[in-house]
Parts: structure tokens; C-alpha cells; sequence
């Protein structure tokens, strides 16, 4: 194969505009945690914090994106639930587990107790809770993808979401503020 022949197959599959908003994701990802590595730390009165909320206000967008552009790729393309968990999962996986070890290493030679390397391990550094959510999306990708193949199996999903997500909390919100005799039971199921 001819690098002219690779750059013509590759230029036909790639998407200019996807590749261009990772670009822009992954900028703002480093400043998002730029501007938010000492806002805890810093007056709240301050011009500094002023900053540094300004800029963590401003980059809040680029999950969001990234997990439309995995929808947007792996939705558009019929991938085999085989290839999808023994190729793509696997290898957010392996990274998972890779840098989890180096971090539970890093709890064990600081804190010396191998419970909370252990429990490092597992739950990974603050930053991998990404690498759980793209694992479990990619993992419901097939249901996923027959529900947006079919018009009113999305209306019953985005209704169904909507009632679990946004109605639900809200009424076991309002049942907490106005009784006392299942406030505590509707705090205790909001989790």
C-alpha cells in the first residue's frame, strides 16, 4: 500500500471536524485541571480564585463532547460486540489496571498499609473515574444502538431517562423538605 493510497483510505473514514473538537477537548481537559488544582486551597475573596473559577467555569464542556464523539463513531458503525469488548474495553482496561498498580504502588510506599493501596487499586486515582464511565458506555453500546435504530424505542428510553434522572430526584427532594415522617427514608433513597 502506497502512502498516497493509506492518506486517501484514511482521509475517507476520518472525520476533519471530530478530530478538530478532540483537539479543542483535550486542551480544555488541561485547563480545566490547571484552573481548578488550587481553588480549594484559595480565598474565596481572592482575584485568584475569582480566575481560577472564570477558567473551571469555562471548561466544563469537554466530557460532554468526548462522549459525543464516541457515540458519534462507534453508533455510525456497525461493530461486533466480540471486537467491541475484546478490543476496545480491554484496552481502556489495561490501561485502568496499569496505572491503578503504579497509583496503588504510590498509596503503599506513602502511607505504607496495603488495605489502602488495595482500595487505591480498585477505585483508581480521582482522575480514572473517565476510564469507568467509557468502559461501561462502550459496554452498552449494542443496546444502544438498537434503541437509535428504532424511533419509538428512543422516545420510551429519553422519557424513561428523563423520569429517572430529573423527575424522581426532584419528588424525593420535595417529599424531604416537607415531611418529617418520610424526609429522612426519601433522603436516605436519594442516596
Amino acid at each position: 500500500m502506497t502512502l498516497e493510497t493509506m492518506t486517501t483510505e484514511t482521509a475517507e473514514v476520518r472525520c476533519c471536524y471530530l478530530d478538530s473538537l478532540r483537539v479543542f477537548a483535550a486542551f480544555a481537559v488541561m485547563v480545566l485541571h490547571v484552573a481548578s488544582q488550587y481553588e480549594y486551597t484559595t480565598d474565596v475573596h481572592s482575584f485568584d480564585w475569582l480566575a481560577m473559577n472564570f477558567w473551571d467555569s469555562l471548561v466544563r464542556w469537554p466530557v460532554s463532547v468526548f462522549v459525543m464523539i464516541s457515540g458519534a463513531l462507534f453508533l455510525s458503525r456497525d461493530i461486533p460486540a466480540k471486537k467491541l469488548y475484546t478490543k476496545y474495553i480491554f484496552r481502556i482496561f489495561t490501561a485502568f489496571v496499569f496505572w491503578s498498580f503504579f497509583y496503588a504502588c504510590r498509596e503503599y510506599a506513602k502511607n505504607g498499609g496495603f488495605k489502602g493501596a488495595f482500595e487505591q487499586f480498585l477505585a483508581g486515582y480521582y482522575h480514572m473515574w473517565f476510564l469507568y464511565m467509557i468502559m461501561g458506555m462502550y459496554a452498552v453500546v449494542p443496546l444502544v444502538r438498537k434503541i437509535a435504530e428504532s424511533g419509538t424505542l428512543t422516545k420510551y428510553f429519553l422519557g424513561l431517562a428523563f423520569v429517572i434522572s430529573l423527575v424522581l430526584p426532584e419528588m424525593i427532594g420535595i417529599i424531604s423538605v416537607f415531611s418529617e415522617e418520610y424526609g429522612e427514608f426519601a433522603v436516605n433513597l436519594a442516596g
